[in-house]
């Protein structure tokens, strides 16, 4: 079955890989829940998310912002404390709304990419939601790429800006730069613009980086306080209104990056179809609302911070606090105890630093209720600390890919902590996963789906939108009857 663009990618956003079925236990069809099905043909294992809420077809990415902001202006949109930064959801807008006029005054528009070579820095977030404002597509660069990842994914998703910081930790960026051909107009030809941001530091070191940068590279350097921020916020509004009434949801909107595991890293496009509602429904998954405030250390470069991060917020109107530019577990549990933040995000290593700092006890976590771990399995002894020692009874577990917008399968609150450990729940709504297949022995099976699958070259995955695809990983799992999954090992 064809799909249309519009629906394709969610509707049967592919959840692929290695399918272990346990024999019998999904023979014919059974309602897992009042919403997910699971069915069968007699041998091979086939689940169907639920139907509703129905996909917000028409919001994009920008209408969300927006929306959120009517709804919850007065509500906090964004701490990041290590910045003294704090704004309501209104003032955020406001400040996507300057940064937006901004883009639009260098040139950059519907289509064109703005890479964010970033750490989690209030920013970022700006940036994120000013992009999908003007249409132009946001391109996530990993803050640790050295000089040859970085030429390789400015090339290959042709960006027309970047925006970075003088430096992140130990990486000085502008001696990289300065080192290197990775600005090469030769093999950039779109790459017209750089632009530096304080982030943590004082304004003066981005002012001394985009000296330095102009007298080595033949890109335009600018600091991100005067491109992004030198304006009469009143006067940005007004010219900013009706930015992405141009824009379709299906519009192309985000250049996500694989990690690269088995080579260099690869290209993902996505929607604002996509990326909306996945962050809607891990919201939902975590019954985030506007009373809510979500501790934010995993990266923005990444689909956990990116979607799952700023997308659910935007989307439930809770607060996102950032609580260091990169991970730092003492910083993280200052924030949750000043902030009383209801949610807490990370992997399962992130959460053991956490629990292994020597005065744990002095921070006051009872403000926990929810949150997501992700990204590896949690060992069920770690999993007990985190719901008893740091509150989080209603902590969910997330699984999926960056090809598929990227959760597929999410725990709810309420699962029991037995199918939290050995799964990573149900599958999302609008989602569909089958195995096809089994291997000779009759364990082995493999899961697809029909869905958008990356192209090394982003310009013909954009031309090619429409096309059905099928993507597959070498994944080991086994779907259960009662319409759980649990993965034995990863792969791809």
């Amino acid at each position: 079955m064809l799909l249309s663009r519009r629906k394709m990618s969610h509707r049967l956003s592919c959840l692929a890989g290695r399918g272990v079925l346990r024999r019998g236990l999904a023979t014919h069809a059974s309602f897992v829940d009042a919403k997910t099905r699971l069915v069968g043909d007699g041998q091979l294992a086939h689940v169907i998310g639920a139907s509703t809420p129905p996909l917000e077809e028409d919001t994009t990415v920008g209408a969300l912002l927006e929306r959120t902001a009517a709804r919850h202006g007065d509500s906090l949109g964004l701490v990041a404390p290590e910045q003294s930064a704090r704004f309501t959801w209104a003032e955020l807008d406001a400040r996507v709304n300057v940064a937006a006029v901004g883009l639009l005054d260098l040139g950059i528009g519907q289509g064109d990419r703005v890479g964010t070579w970033l750490p989690n820095i209030y920013e970022y977030v700006v940036l994120q939601y000013a992009t999908a404002k003007v249409g132009s597509i946001l391109v996530t660069l990993n803050p640790a790429y050295r000089a040859v990842e970085l030429a390789h994914a400015l090339e290959l998703s042709g960006c027309k800006a970047m925006v970075m910081v003088p430096s992140v930790a130990s990486s000085d960026y502008v001696e990289m730069l300065r080192g290197t051909k990775v600005l090469d107009p030769f093999k950039l030809p779109l790459l017209e613009h750089i632009v530096v941001a304080a982030g943590v530091e004082p304004g003066h070191v981005a002012e001394a980086a985009a000296a330095t940068l102009r007298h080595t590279t033949s890109q335009q350097v600018h600091v991100f306080a005067d491109v992004f921020e030198a304006r009469d916020m009143s006067l940005s509004s007004s010219s900013s209104s009706g930015l992405d009434s141009a824009l379709d949801a299906s519009d192309p909107i985000n250049i996500q990056f694989t990690s690269g595991t088995t080579g260099l890293p690869k290209a993902v496009l996505l929607s604002h179809l996509n990326i909306v509602n996945n962050g809607k429904n891990v919201a939902a998954y975590q019954r985030l609302t506007a009373s809510d405030r979500v501790c934010i250390p995993v990266p923005l470069y990444h689909c956990f911070g990116v979607v799952l991060g700023s997308l659910a917020c935007a989307a439930s109107g809770a607060g996102m606090v950032f609580p260091a530019p990169t991970f730092d577990p003492r910083k993280t549990l200052t924030a949750v105890h000043a902030e009383r933040c209801t949610a807490l995000y990370g992997v399962p290593t992130m959460f053991i630093a956490e629990l292994a700092l020597p005065d744990f006890d002095r921070f006051d976590l009872t403000s926990l209720r929810t949150g997501i771990m992700a990204g590896s399995s949690c060992p069920s002894e770690q999993m007990t600390r985190v719901m008893r020692d740091m509150c989080m009874k209603e902590v969910t577990i997330c699984y999926g890919m960056t090809e598929t917008s990227p959760v597929s399968w999410q725990s709810n609150v309420d699962t029991p902590v037995e199918q939290r450990v050995h799964t990573v729940g149900r599958v999302h709504p609008h989602v569909e996963c089958k195995v096809v297949a089994l291997d000779d022995d009759g364990d082995g099976g493999e899961a697809v789906g029909e869905g958008r699958a990356p192209e090394r070259d982003v310009e013909a995955e954009i031309a090619s939108a429409s096309a059905p695809r099928t993507a597959r990983v070498g994944e080991r799992g086994e779907l259960w009857t009662k319409g759980y999954v649990s993965w034995m090992s990863m792969s791809a």
